[in-house]
This record gives structure tokens, C-alpha cells and sequence, in this order.
């Protein structure tokens, strides 16, 4: 039939059941055994019956040949029947096999939910199209190369992945004989939860679109949802029956999909991986003997100190990476090892993970909102040099943005803060005290009612359990003696986030206080902001977050690094990244963020083409005194 699709190939990556389960045939032996036995009890006199008939049939032809030819015909006859049994009752064995599994549901539109009855699959299918009939040409077309790339990352990465190589002519009437191709591609998970089993193929997803962004340049990869993804839902678990079943399956369901754009590649076969080409990258050139040395340069089939002068932190530094990649311990690590150079440090940790490390390299640990060493900051103290105007300023904008105060709430906000300090004359005002100012501001209509409410509602937060034991108090300690040594402050403790940011955000406020009354100085301290996606957002429209964004950028006047930490860059400000004088990049999995650093660090495509290969511990590496990214295993603290 004219335009009609059909299957050219089919490969598989890896097999659907990981290599310590049993294969099909495993699967089938011990019921074949127990159904062979049923059928000798049954049947035994006959089947021995029949194995005598045939023995003297075969005996007849060898004695009397020729007028053997009856016997011989019953003979084969009998050998058909017992063979047509055996390949039913194989047959009946494998769609028990089969029936096992059963579509849950349809989880966002585009994760499938399978069940054995006794595990769960997260299943999600993507279709390779071109983006335009003008791209099926040799620019965009894919390549031998380009899937052998392609899966030998998915395959490193330990990503399980079946793929269909599907063929349909391009002119109905046949008047070209050009064959375009497509590529259907299905990864899955599986584990005893329902939820887990959906949360790991999510991550399967975005590990399959990055490298897919990396290695299929020019091609869209999208993923398949609603009916066309229950359609092929089932297909990894049909790989269980033989081939050629597989072979009809297959070519059924994808004769119901719309591939619409196709495009050309030869199809190849799974081979096995290869190192990532670390060799397109540079060694750093010169080596600091003051300098900081984060790790060794890996690439070139060579390794090599790597030490980043301390001038090269004037600007900020920041640090990103998927989960798991390692950015953490690089974060730390970097902490100690310019403590170590005579810096002070400080932590902002959001998720209490660098407690053990601070402690062992004689740091201190504070909790606030906790029980061990617990300390209270209240974000409402000003410094007595500081100008009350443009601390109520800074306050409202910081409040108003974490908040998402509207116009009317903010001004509320800062009409009850300036009656709260004009009425606090020996001690600085609480969040109580400005809970108490907002709730005596004058009712003129129902929109100031429900704006009163709205405040007393979110400020209520920060006055009760752990957030009101950490910033509903006089504050315990100077905000100077968080600034020498080396200090970590586990912000964990404090349950709400909201409270989290405007602890961080106000610690942040009164650094650039203290150390904007310095004149400009050299590297003095350094400030490590984990989670910074909570601090300075890529959509920061509002005054509270550009405050934010500033206080960063002009701290490097007075000898202050700050350090951010983020698992995604495309989460956190465009300028951050831009400006920042290190980049220490992480392997990243989601293809928004390789756009990100590909927008901010001058990377070829090939360079590129590495960020969701980086093992553990891997980086690419840009500073200021190295003229080109190098690529970096940074050091283990087990170094330190």
C-alpha cells in the first residue's frame, strides 16, 4: 500500500529486566516441567502407545522398505500432532507470562504505570522529528554516529532503553525511492512503589532529553503522551515472546502512531561505551603556588595539578551540577581549602550536609531554630550606623518579594514597620511587634480588611515553632561573629522556607552592611550559598530580588567571594552566571540548563556534548587566568 509504514529495524540498548533476573526461558522451564508431568499422568499409556507405533514404523521402513509407506505416514503424522502440543502449550505459557501486566493509569499525561502484581514500571516513550520538511537534508539528517553517540551515553549513564527504527517512503506513488526514517525510544523503571517507580523514569526522562540535546544536534525529541504512549505501553514487557511476535507487535503499534516529519540515519547496533573525548579540552596553563588547588586536569589521557590563584576570586564563583554530580562536595571542599589559605568562611547550608566537615576542620555549627548550639537573628535589627530609612526599604522589598506581597500589602507592610520602630526605642522591634503595628493600621474599606489579613495571615508563620524560635527574638549574636573562621549555619532546622529565605536574604543584607564600610580590600571572606534557586531566581522582576543580585555583585569591592550553589543554572539569574569570574560546571542532565551554560561559557557543540557524560567528582572548569575551560577531577575530601 502506498505510503504505508513498516519496521526496518529493531535494536534494544538494554532488556527491559535488569541481567540478575531470569530470562524467559528460565521463566518457562519450571512451569513446562510441571505441565510435561501433568501431561504424562494424563496421557502416559497413550503417549507410550504412540512411541511404540513409531518405533515399529521406522522399523518397517528399514525392513521391507518401499511397502512401508503407510507406517511411515502415520509415523510422521504422530510426530506433527506431539509437536503442535509442545509449541501450544508454549505459546499458552508465554500469554500467561504476559497477561501478568496491566496498565495502572496514566500518570502527567506522559508516564505510563504498569504492574505485575507485584512491582511497579514507570514507562515514558520519545519520537525523533525533524524540525521542518526543509531539515530532512544531510545538515539535520541523523547519523551512524550520531545514535551510536547517542545510546553509548544513555548506556554509561545506565539508562534502560529500547529503540524502533521505523521506515516509510516519502512519495506515495512511489516516484522516489528515498526511504526517511524515525526513531521511536522508550525508557522505563521499576521498583515496589508506585510513586518511586514514576519519580525514576522522570529522572530516566530528563537524562535521556539531555543527551539526546547533546548528541542529536538540530533534531526535536518529544515526548509521546495520552493514547499514543498507552498504545506502545506495553512494549518493553513485550519483549518476553520470540522475536517475530515482537517483530508484529511492534510494526501494529507504530502503524496507529503520527510520526509526522521524519528524518534519514542508519541504523546502528549497541556497542559497547567509550570514554568521554576529554581530550578537546585544554591543561590550564601555569600553576599559582598560592593558588587553590580544587583538583587534577584529566583530559589529553594525562593528569595535572589544577590551582586557581586567589585573585581569580574577586568576582563570585559559581558551583552547579545535577543531583549527585558533586557539587556539594566540591562546595565544601572549596571551603576548606581557602580556610586553609587563611579565608574566612561561611555557610548558608540549606539541607545540614556540611556539618561534619565544618566540625573536623575546626569550624562551628550553628542551628538556628535547633537545639544544638541554637541561635536567634532577628531580621528587623539594624546596625547603628545604618540609615532606618533604607533598612525599612531594604526589609519591605526583601518581605515583598519572598511573600509576594501585592502593592497594597507592601505598603501596608511599610507603614506598620515604621511605626514599629518609631515606637521600639530601647531594642529593636520583633515580627511580633510588626504582627501587633499591622493589626492596629486603620480599616478605610474592605480592600485594606482583606490586605490586613493577608499580612497577619503569611507573617503569622514567622512568629511560631522552629521560625519563631530562630528570627521571633532579640537577636543572641552578632552577625560580626559569624563573619571569622570558619562557620556553618545549618538553616535545616527551620521547617518553613519562607523563613529559611528570610534569614538567608537578612544574613546577606548585613554582610554587605559590615563590609561595605571597608574600603575596597583584596579576597577577605567568602560566603557559600547552597539552594541559591531560593535567593535569586531566573524571573527576578522584583525589586527584593535585584537588591539581592546587587548586594552580590558589589561585595567583590570590599574582599567578599560569594560562592553559589545551585543543581540547576536555569533556575537562578542569567546575570549571576554571566558574571561570575569561576564557573565550576557539573554533569547536567536537563537540556535547558546545558543551553544555559552553552549561552554563558564559550563550549564548542563537542565540549558540550560531555556536560551529561561528566562522571562523579568531574567538572569543566573556567577561571580567569586560564584562557580557555579545562576539565577537572576535583579533589575527594579524603584529599584534604
Amino acid at each position: 500500500m502506498p505510503g504505508r509504514r513498516c519496521l526496518s529495524s529493531l535494536a534494544s540498548a538494554k532488556p527491559f529486566l535488569k541481567k540478575e533476573e531470569k530470562n524467559p526461558i528460565t521463566n518457562l522451564l519450571a512451569p513446562s516441567i510441571i505441565l510435561a508431568t501433568i501431561i504424562f499422568l494424563a496421557f502416559g499409556s497413550t503417549l507410550i502407545q504412540i512411541f511404540n507405533n513409531l518405533t515399529h514404523a521406522f522399523s518397517q521402513i528399514v525392513a521391507i522398505g518401499e511397502k512401508s509407506t503407510v507406517s511411515l505416514t502415520y509415523g510422521l503424522l504422530l510426530l506433527t500432532i506431539v509437536a503442535a502440543l509442545i509449541f501450544m502449550s508454549i505459546r499458552i505459557l508465554q500469554s500467561i507470562s504476559l497477561s501478568k501486566f496491566k496498565i495502572v493509569k496514566l500518570a502527567d499525561k506522559d508516564t505510563a504505570v504498569l504492574s505485575d502484581g507485584k512491582k511497579y514500571y514507570g514507562f515514558k516513550a520519545f519520537l525523533v522529528t525533524s524540525p521542518s520538511k526543509s531539515s530532512q537534508n544531510s545538515s539535520t539528517s541523523l547519523s551512524s554516529n550520531n545514535i551510536n553517540n547517542f545510546l553509548k551515553a544513555l548506556q554509561r549513564k545506565g539508562v534502560p532503553i529500547t529503540y524502533v527504527a521505523l521506515t516509510v517512503p516519502i512519495s506515495e506513488n512511489y516516484t522516489h525511492q528515498q526511504m526517511i526514517n524515525s526513531l521511536l525510544l522508550a525508557t522505563w523503571s521499576k521498583d515496589n512503589h508506585e510513586e518511586e517507580a514514576v519519580n525514576k523514569v522522570k529522572l530516566f526522562a530528563e537524562q535521556v532529553e539531555a543527551i539526546a540535546y547533546a548528541t542529536l544536534s538540530g533534531l526535536i525529541l518529544k515526548r509521546l503522551k495520552g493514547s499514543s504512549l498507552l498504545k506502545i505501553s506495553y512494549m518493553p514487557v513485550s519483549i518476553l515472546p520470540t522475536s517475530r511476535e515482537l517483530f508484529h507487535e511492534i510494526r501494529q503499534v507504530a502503524l496507529g502512531l503520527d510520526f509526522g516529519e521524519l528524518i534519514s540515519f542508519d541504523v546502528p547496533a549497541p556497542s559497547a561505551s567509550r570514554e568521554a573525548p576529554y581530550d578537546l579540552f585544554s591543561p590550564p596553563k601555569g600553576l599559582d603556588p598560592l593558588g587553590v588547588s580544587i583538583g587534577w586536569y584529566i583530559g589529553g589521557g594525562r593528569t595535572s595539578a589544577v590551582k586557581i590563584p586567589l585573585s581569580d576570586f574577586d568576582k563570585h564563583v559559581v558551583i552547579v551540577g545535577a543531583t549527585g554530580s558533586g557539587k556539594s562536595t566540591t562546595a565544601i571542599t572549596l571551603s576548606i581549602l581557602l580556610r586553609k589559605l587563611g579565608i574566612d568562611v561561611l555557610i548558608l547550608d540549606w539541607h545540614g550536609e556540611h556539618r561534619e566537615s565544618v566540625l573536623k576542620n575546626g569550624g562551628v555549627v550553628y542551628t538556628p531554630g535547633g537545639s544544638l548550639y541554637p541561635i536567634a537573628i532577628n531580621p528587623l535589627d539594624a546596625s547603628p550606623s545604618v540609615n532606618i530609612n533604607e533598612h525599612i526599604e531594604t526589609i519591605t522589598n526583601m518581605f515583598t518579594e519572598i511573600f509576594s506581597f501585592t502593592p497594597a500589602q507592601s505598603f501596608m507592610f511599610r507603614e506598620a514597620l515604621k511605626n514599629a520602630y518609631a515606637s521600639s526605642f530601647e531594642r529593636p522591634p520583633t515580627i511580633s511587634d510588626l504582627v501587633q503595628h499591622i493589626g492596629l493600621m486603620p480599616i478605610r474599606s474592605s480592600w485594606d480588611h482583606e490586605t490586613k489579613m493577608a499580612l497577619l495571615r503569611r507573617l503569622k508563620i514567622l512568629t511560631e515553632g522552629t521560625a519563631g524560635e530562630a528570627m521571633n527574638k532579640q537577636s543572641s549574636i552578632p552577625i560580626t561573629h559569624l563573619l571569622s573562621g570558619f562557620v556553618s549555619i545549618e538553616l535545616s532546622h527551620i521547617n518553613d522556607l519562607t523563613a529559611r529565605q528570610i534569614l538567608a536574604s537578612f544574613i546577606l543584607r548585613s554582610l554587605y552592611v559590615i563590609r561595605s564600610k571597608n574600603p575596597p580590600s583584596r579576597l577577605q571572606h567568602v560566603t557559600v550559598i547552597e539552594e541559591a534557586k531560593n535567593l535569586m531566581p531566573s524571573n527576578a522582576q522584583i525589586s527584593g530580588q535585584v537588591v539581592i543580585e546587587h548586594l552580590i555583585n558589589e561585595m567583590r569591592k570590599f574582599g567578599e567571594c560569594i560562592v553559589i550553589v545551585t543543581q540547576s543554572p536555569a533556575t537562578i539569574s542569567k546575570d549571576i552566571i554571566r558574571n561570575a569570574g569561576i564557573k565550576i560546571i557539573h554533569a547536567l542532565r536537563s537540556g535547558e540548563d546545558i543551553r544555559v551554560i552553552r549561552d554563558s561559557l564559550s563550549l564548542t557543540e563537542e565540549q558540550l556534548q560531555i556536560l551529561p557524560k561528566l562522571q562523579v567528582g568531574e567538572a569543566i572548569v573556567s577561571y580567569p587566568s586560564s584562557p580557555t575551560p579545562t576539565i577537572v577531577k576535583i579533589r575527594s575530601l579524603k584529599d584534604l
